[in-house]
């Protein structure tokens, strides 16, 4: 073998194991993490705010930015779509017109699950910050999830930015001006 035959070989050598290093399934007791920015919408078909259309325009618009954000940052987005209608299928029908979301939370009223975690999860206010629990909500959150072994371990959600009720066009429009 000739001394070019060789260090093409050497050449060809190495960029196979630099692509087959950069392609390489993690071994299943290797730890993976993944990120997952989630839009968690919380509203209710008896709620008069929740069918205002310059509430409902406010969100949809805030939902894309955030979605472009996360496909920016190369990770997962989530959007949550929550009713806490007690009757099950009103509130079904709630999300069905304010959608499309990739996972649904129906029912429960006040005690709905995505209530519990993200709502009354938060600190509660102070006396000079308004109240946490009125509809309608939005909250942008961050989670990761640890993978090992097959099993996917989410952190706590990390709640990176509020709106409630008839405050939410205001926070949509303050979004950064070229995220829109």
């Amino acid at each position: 073998m000739s001394l070019v035959q060789r260090s093409q070989f050497i050449v060809i050598l190495l960029t196979l194991m630099a692509h087959s290093a950069a392609n390489a399934v993690p071994r299943a007791d290797q730890e993976t993490v993944e990120l997952e920015l989630q839009f968690i919408y919380i509203g209710a078909s008896h709620c008069g705010f929740c069918k205002n259309p310059d509430i409902r325009a406010a969100i949809q618009e805030a939902r894309s930015v955030y979605a472009r954000r996360a496909q920016e940052r190369g990770v997962t987005f989530v959007n949550v779509g929550v009713a806490i209608d007690s009757v099950v299928a009103d509130g079904l029908a709630f999300i069905d017109q304010n959608g499309p979301f990739d996972q649904v939370v129906v029912g429960g009223h006040f005690n709905n699950l995505a209530m519990i975690d993200y709502v009354w999860a938060m600190p509660a206010p102070t006396a000079d910050e308004l109240p946490n629990d009125g509809i309608p909500q939005v909250i942008v959150a961050e989670r990761s999830f640890s993978i090992k072994n097959g099993r996917r371990v989410p952190s706590q959600p990390k709640i990176l930015d509020h709106a409630i009720g008839s405050l939410i066009p205001l926070w949509a429009n303050q979004l950064a001006p070229t995220d829109r």
